[in-house]
């Protein structure tokens, strides 16, 4: 057994020990190594934590892209500056691209008609409220009413009642929203339209869409022509914008969320003021050469009536005056190329009356579009096709 003695000194060793180790604990250069250490794990953590943030931030844009925008949040096109401000670039694009194409055809000396006019019809997607919009993987589609709108379209462009010319294009809302979601409503609007006119419906992404119209419409390879366009009422003041279409042109902001009935027409007309002078010019020249003659008329009737000679002499100096005032006022204030003027028109949809047109409740039956029936069988047939057009 150890001697107390040697008990006692060991246990103070260790008070000693302890002491000092506490001692150097609360030294202050002890403290600043371990706040900075502390801090150093802090600034790991916060810029780990944004990384990962950015990384997924990223793959989400590029999906939602690759989707056809479909999961991004809709532009805040509320706003009047911001679609004018589009609307703007998009004219500014529209006529560089028409310049550039009139240059290379006066190379080749292939220079045709100046003037061109073509409309697009913006068209919301069918209805959406009642039994059946969606199927046993939850994509969606029209509803029966929806439907049969998609068949009226068919009496709107067609028949001896038409009210709009036959379309040359038909564009729809891409199904693909992602996630293994599709939404068909757009597609299905146009098909019985697609049908009757043997016309296939091309399915285009949102940041797509506005691309190849401008080119067509630049190149003057739809003049005459009507391109109906089904689209998502969200984001179809974007559309037009980007179609050189904003408030200032007449396009509206907004869509309202309750309304189906409602048609946006873009009618795209160039103003080729040299064009227009030249022919005013040759209307000119003639016009001065009559009345050269008209004064050469006179000079031989002046011992007839001279003062009716002066007076009509006057009157033709006048009108020839205002003419070259009429011309040089045009030559200086002329601004040739593409304008887009906007107007809102209404599809004028009545359920009951269709029904009545296709033989419901004593109606006489027309003898043109498919039942409500059909077209959805139509569509549902063409579903197992989308992924390869797409």
């Amino acid at each position: 057994m150890p001697h107390p003695g040697i008990i006692r000194d060991r246990h103070a060793h260790e008070a000693e020990s302890l002491l000092a180790h506490t001692h150097h604990l609360h030294h202050p250069l002890h403290e600043s190594l371990l706040k900075a250490k502390r801090r150093r794990r802090l600034t790991f953590s916060l810029l780990a934590f944004f990384l990962v943030l950015m990384v997924l931030m990223t793959i989400g844009y590029v999906q939602a892209k690759n989707n056809g925008g479909a999961n991004m949040i809709a532009p805040s096109a509320t706003s009047s500056e911001l679609l004018n401000a589009r609307a703007t670039k998009a004219l500014d694009q529209l006529n560089k691209l028409w310049k550039k194409n009139i240059k290379k055809k006066k190379k080749k000396k292939n220079v045709s008609s100046n003037s061109c006019e073509t409309t697009i019809i913006l068209l919301r997607h069918c209805e959406k409220q009642g039994p059946g919009v969606f199927d046993h993987d939850g994509n969606e589609h029209c509803s029966y009413l929806g439907y049969q709108r998609a068949e009226y379209l068919v009496d709107l462009f067609t028949g001896k009642t038409a009210k709009w010319p036959l379309p040359s294009f038909l564009m729809a809302y891409v199904p693909d929203r992602g996630s293994g979601h599709w939404n068909f409503r757009e597609y299905e609007t146009l098909v019985p339209l697609s049908s009757e006119l043997q016309i296939a419906i091309d399915l285009v992404k949102q940041h797509d869409a506005h691309t190849h119209l401008l080119e067509l419409i630049a190149n003057r390879e739809v003049c005459d022509k009507v391109i109906a366009i089904s689209w998502k009422h969200e984001i179809m003041p974007w559309l037009a914008a980007s179609l050189g279409c904003g408030p200032q042109q007449g396009c509206p902001i907004d869509y309202p969320d309750d309304e189906f009935d409602q048609v946006w027409q873009l009618k795209y007309v160039l103003h080729d003021d040299n064009a227009g002078v030249a022919r005013q010019e040759d209307r000119d020249g003639a016009g001065d050469r009559a009345g050269d003659d008209e004064n050469v008329d006179k000079s031989e009737l002046e011992d007839e009536s001279s003062i009716i000679d002066e007076e009509q002499d006057h009157d033709g100096h006048r009108a020839r005056s205002l003419r070259r005032h009429s011309k040089q006022t045009r030559n200086s204030s002329s601004s040739s190329g593409w304008y887009v003027y906007g107007s809102t028109v209404y599809q004028n949809f009545d359920p009951l009356a269709f029904s009545m047109s296709r033989g419901k409740y004593g109606g006489r039956p027309d003898e043109s579009p498919a039942p409500a029936a059909a077209a959805k069988s139509a569509s549902t047939a063409t579903d197992n096709e989308m992924g390869d057009e797409i």
